[in-house]
């Protein structure tokens, strides 16, 4: 996880939860195959949004895919 204001990793375990205005690195796993790009090879498909139970909780872009 990245602290705002430096940008420094924080120390400790992983938290399961991140605060509002807090950028983090995740990685995210899905059950279904979904078509993907990183934002700097095409911006409209390298965007994501994460929403549970009607309300968005996380909005991102997609720097880099796993295998």
């Amino acid at each position: 996880m990245l602290s705002p204001p430096d940008g420094k990793p924080m120390k400790g375990d992983r938290p399961g939860f991140a605060k509002s205005n807090t950028g983090i690195i995740a990685r995210i796993k899905l059950n279904r195959k979904v078509c993907v790009h990183t934002y700097e090879q095409m911006s409209s498909l390298g965007r994501f949004t994460l929403r549970d139970e009607g309300k968005t909780i996380a909005i991102g872009k997609i720097l880099r895919l796993g295998k």
